[in-house]
């Protein structure tokens, strides 16, 4: 199953940044396993990876997860649902929870994990460092998907970066 709706050919920004992502790839293999892909909102940072899964994996909805909709789903069946907005760091330690379960059992089967529409994360400060860190370890890689405008007000510290049209 394609994760795209329709066969695309990537812009040259996209073939650009691609090219970048696939030795960021390697490199973070060896290294450590975390690249941000950063672009303007709309700048085909979501696309791309997908054309990337749908190149390289024969299940690519495998390896994507976009973790808004996966978090917001979590939270309501959280039996404090209604009051979640008012315990901030209830909710954000959740969120936590959440995501390294999340990590831990996709890297039990898979080497690589694209993560999309991380602006939840990043609306409560969740440290992705340290989270995806200590799971993409040995080999994995996880890639997330990282507005630029969201970049400069995210507590990052961005190893292996890819940038899609814009320096």
């Amino acid at each position: 199953m394609s994760l795209l709706k329709k066969e695309i050919e990537l812009s040259n920004n996209q073939k650009k940044a691609y090219k970048e992502l696939i030795a960021e790839i390697k490199n973070a293999r060896i290294k450590q396993g975390l690249i941000y892909l950063i672009g303007e909102f709309g700048s085909g940072k979501t696309t791309m990876m997908k054309y990337y899964l749908d190149k390289n994996f024969d299940n690519p909805e495998d390896y994507y997860i976009p973790i808004n909709e996966r978090l917001i789903e979590y939270l309501k069946n959280n039996e404090n649902y209604e009051v979640l907005h008012l315990l901030r760091d209830t909710t954000k330690n959740l969120m936590i929870d959440y995501l390294k379960n999340l990590l831990s059992e996709h890297f039990k089967k898979h080497s690589l994990l694209f993560l999309d529409n991380i602006e939840l994360l990043l609306e409560y400060n969740v440290n992705l460092n340290s989270i995806i860190g200590g799971t993409a370890i040995d080999g994995k890689v996880c890639i997330v998907s990282l507005p630029k405008e969201l970049s400069k007000h995210a507590n990052l510290i961005i190893f292996g970066k890819v940038y899609l049209g814009i320096r």
